[in-house]
């Protein structure tokens, strides 16, 4: 079985529609893959532009036996296509553009590994469609791709076999603290040194204040 990040501690059932179904697919992840894989839900990436900060999440986020990632952005109910684009509404939002999404989450991630440098780490994506039949295909999204309602039997199989064969593998539990948020950190002596001496000065002056004024008969 697949190893899963973070570690649900209670049965997989939720009211909420899309989030029970997103839980459902983790499930089946963890049980149709070898225990070679990881897989995170619920990643939230962080990048920052022109002193702007900006925030996401991935759906499903599969890290292969050679450090390889896959995204899965799942669209669970209604979508709808518009000028040869995917659509999905949102209550209280706008409707989002679902390649536009996509490729948001792909160049994040992919500034945020060669930020940690990790740049040379593959990443690729699936659009799962679990409630929708593709009948057509765009530039946007190549058939390989896209999993829809007719290949969810198939599902762990076309994750599996959507990794290439590497010659050079990456640092696979380095990329995988790094997805975790887990990251080195080592006191600074410098740092340390500088607070002791503050303090002390501090104290040598409250003693040069006070000791003067102290009096005392005999």
């Amino acid at each position: 079985m697949a190893i899963i990040h973070p570690r649900l501690s209670q049965p997989l059932t939720l009211p909420h529609g899309g989030y029970q179904l997103e839980l459902n697919l983790l499930e089946i992840l963890r049980l149709g893959l070898p225990d070679t894989f990881d897989v995170f839900h619920g990643l939230t990436w962080s990048t920052v532009h022109a002193s702007v900060q900006k925030f996401g999440e991935l759906d499903l986020t599969v890290v292969s036996p050679q450090g390889q990632i896959l995204i899965l952005e799942v669209k669970a109910g209604s979508v709808y296509t518009n000028n040869g684009l995917i659509y999905k509404d949102y209550s209280q939002q706008k409707p989002k553009d679902i390649g536009q999404q996509l490729g948001r989450q792909h160049g994040a991630l992919k500034k945020r590994l060669k930020q940690a440098n990790m740049d040379h780490v593959q990443v690729q994506s699936f659009l799962v469609l679990p409630d929708h039949k593709l009948l057509s295909e765009g530039l946007a999204y190549p058939r390989e791709r896209v999993i829809d309602s007719t290949q969810m039997d198939q599902f762990c199989t076309l994750v599996r076999t959507s990794f290439a064969v590497l010659g050079n593998e990456p640092d696979r539990q380095l990329l995988l603290n790094f997805l975790s948020n887990e990251f080195d950190v080592v006191p600074d002596v410098g740092a340390q040194i500088s607070a002791i001496q503050s303090s002390s000065a501090h104290l040598s002056n409250g003693l040069a204040t006070w000791v003067p004024r102290i009096a005392h008969e005999g």
